[in-house]
């Protein structure tokens, strides 16, 4: 883990017992460096590689209250009690090996962070087919004046390398680590999961998944398709979490019209700058892939993206920037749902959440969240307490 000597840190289980978590710094400390150097990167303008709104969720993501509260999640509320006996003794995995995916590049940034908040040392497997976020974020926190324990974890603690599925060494990091973590498709997860590998070792895939928005037509105004907007704009239909149609529940055709129509609308306002060639002709085929088969299409001004109603899933409109907008009632958008589900966000008011939630309990969806909270990233994924299990228990009984 560390030439360091453990500091512990104690919290309340669910039953009330005290866990013990041994890390190779004192949490309040690095926290403190975090908060420094993520207020000096805010003063400075978002570096080429990231977006603005990639590089202020990450921001975000770093500060130290943030962090505090992942150990509140994996571990539960913190206790000053470390003279009581401890039921259990936390200690992080010493090393964990993360294979990225192509399509979401800000996954290496957030995972990485997480891993390296246990102290481990970190080899991340940045995608081949995608921008190095990992490695740029490391030389941001580096050059604005890392303290101590950040310069440790991100320059001593984390190797980041792009290498192609037959490269040796991902036989090499699966043999070392004591935990891994893969994103990226189902294929490729087996194919990673069979590496050689210590007996008994972790392994967390997130594979292929989908993602959809139910929505109440009544809480549908401007600033509610303005964030959903947001949200679609940052990957189109890429990510796994991405919003691939917006259903709205127990409405009428006519209601899906509408709303293609003013997401059209609202999109032509906020947009400025004109898209890559290739996803101007990506949204140009969708468009005409949803006219030649009688469905109400709309495309942006300058054609960025489309806007469909009518389409009866989402997986028969192409294009990365196109979002089929279906209006169902909650029975068939229930038994619709792809096999592969994921995140459902919502845009409802809270008196109908409830309801759809019980509704989804059934189903294989794995996160429920509103819309806005689609993309956000955690230590517990896919139904998975991930970042818990980076952890090795001491199990104590008197």
């Amino acid at each position: 883990m560390s030439d360091t000597s453990p500091v512990y840190h104690g919290f309340r289980d669910g039953n009330g017992g005290v866990v013990q978590v041994a890390l190779p710094f004192a949490l309040d400390a690095l926290c403190a460096e975090y908060d420094e150097v993520t207020a000096r990167m805010a003063r400075r303008a978002a570096p080429p590689a990231f977006s603005r709104d990639e590089w202020g969720y990450l921001l975000g993501f770093m500060r130290g209250s943030a962090l505090r509260a992942v150990f509140t999640q994996g571990f539960g509320p913190a206790s000053d009690e470390l003279d009581s006996m401890p039921v259990r003794i936390a200690r992080p995995r010493a090393h964990v090996a993360i294979w990225l995916p192509n399509n979401v590049s800000l996954l290496g940034p957030l995972t990485t962070t997480l891993c390296l908040l246990t102290g481990a040392h970190v080899r991340a497997k940045a995608g081949t087919g995608s921008e190095n976020l990992t490695a740029h974020l490391r030389d941001e926190i580096l050059e604005n004046g890392a303290g101590p324990i950040l310069t440790r974890l991100w320059q001593q603690n984390l190797t980041v390398e792009q290498f192609d599925r037959h490269d040796p060494r991902n036989a090499d990091w699966s043999s070392a680590a004591d935990a891994r973590i893969f994103f990226g498709s189902d294929a490729a997860a087996l194919s990673v999961e069979s590496l050689p590998h210590k007996p008994g070792t972790p392994f967390f895939a997130f594979a292929d998944h989908s993602s959809l928005v139910w929505a109440d037509p009544a809480a549908l105004d401007d600033a509610a398709l303005t964030t959903l907007l947001r949200v679609f704009r940052i990957y189109g239909k890429a990510g796994c979490t991405s919003p691939q149609s917006l259903v709205l529940i127990d409405a009428e055709p006519k209601d899906a019209i509408a709303t293609a129509n003013r997401l059209k609308e609202l999109s032509d306002a906020q947009t400025g700058t004109n898209p890559p060639v290739h996803i101007a002709s990506d949204s140009f085929m969708a468009d005409q892939v949803a006219r030649a088969n009688g469905w109400h299409a709309v495309r942006t001004a300058n054609g960025d993206a489309v806007f469909v109603a009518g389409a009866p899933a989402p997986e028969d409109l192409p294009g990365l920037m196109s979002l089929s907008v279906i209006a169902q009632p909650r029975e068939e958008a229930l038994a619709t749902l792809p096999d592969e589900i994921q995140t459902v966000g919502h845009i409802a008011d809270p008196d109908r959440l409830r309801d759809w939630a019980l509704s989804l309990s059934a189903s294989r969806a794995l996160r429920f969240v509103p819309v806005q909270q689609m993309h956000h990233f955690g230590p517990f994924w896919d139904g998975q307490p991930f970042w818990r299990g980076l952890f090795q228990d001491l199990d104590i009984r008197i």
